[in-house]
Order: C-alpha cells, then sequence, then structure tokens
C-alpha cells in the first residue's frame, strides 16, 4: 500500500544525511606554525657588528619558532606578535631583555622566547659597546590539508 512506498522514499535521505556528515568532517588538517620577521634593529656604531649580530639572530631564530611550535600545541589558534628588546654587553652576553609588544597573551611561550634570548652569546669585538636590539616576530597558525 502507500505506506510502504513512503517509507522506501525516506531511506536513501537517511543514507545522504549520514554521507553528509562525514563529508563536512573532511580531510584531516596539520597546523602549521608561521613565524615571520622583520629585520632586527641594532643600535650600534660599529657596522662590522651590526652584520655579525643580525647573522647571528637569524641563526637562534629556530629557538624563537621552537617556543611558538610547543605553545601551538596546547592552544592551535594561539598568534600574535613580540617585539623583542634586548642589551648585549661585555663579551657578546644578552644582559638586558623584555618584550616591548606581546600580542600572544601566552605566558609560557614568552617566558619561553625570553630565556632563550637570555641565552644568546655574540661573537662582537671587546671595544664595540653596548648593543641594544629591537627585534619583531609574528607568529600565525596556517592550517593544511593533509
Amino acid at each position: 500500500g502507500p505506506e510502504s512506498a513512503s517509507a522506501g522514499k525516506n531511506i536513501p535521505k537517511i543514507t545522504r544525511a549520514r554521507t553528509t556528515g562525514i563529508t563536512q568532517e573532511g580531510p584531516k588538517e596539520a597546523v602549521v606554525p608561521q613565524v615571520k620577521s622583520a629585520a632586527p634593529t641594532v643600535a650600534i656604531d660599529d657596522p662590522e657588528a651590526q652584520a655579525t649580530i643580525r647573522s647571528q639572530i637569524k641563526s637562534n631564530f629556530g629557538q624563537i619558532k621552537a617556543c611558538y611550535e610547543r605553545s601551538l600545541k596546547k592552544n592551535p589558534s594561539l598568534r600574535g606578535k613580540y617585539v623583542i628588546r634586548f642589551t648585549i654587553g661585555e663579551g657578546g652576553r644578552v644582559i638586558d631583555e623584555g618584550l616591548d609588544e606581546d600580542t600572544v597573551n601566552d605566558g609560557e611561550m614568552a617566558s619561553c622566547v625570553r630565556a632563550s634570548v637570555r641565552r644568546w652569546r655574540f661573537r662582537i669585538k671587546g671595544d664595540a659597546g653596548e648593543a641594544t636590539i629591537t627585534y619583531s616576530v609574528s607568529f600565525a597558525p596556517q592550517k593544511v590539508a593533509q
């Protein structure tokens, strides 16, 4: 009778709804950290020391990225910008560091970045004097289909 015909029509709808649910989930996505930095401002008169400091900051960049990667695992939407300021003193040691700007607002990540910067050592001549560096780094998660 008419009841069995309408029951037959409902079956494809249920199947379709179920399929849609699976499709919405889509392919797995990985969150890839995007870390970009502006060229650091190096306040020191010696051009050779400036070049050395810039290249050493570049080689230490991975440490800052690692801090972000660790924090991103806990908070996949973590993003923002740091303006890192530090002073290099005698013997190329970092004698002062801090964040002049922090829009990331993640205490653990800030501590990680600051601790990394504190450990940096710079190969600059002893008579070069103190150098103050301002370094802007931005962080953003990017979703990539796997």
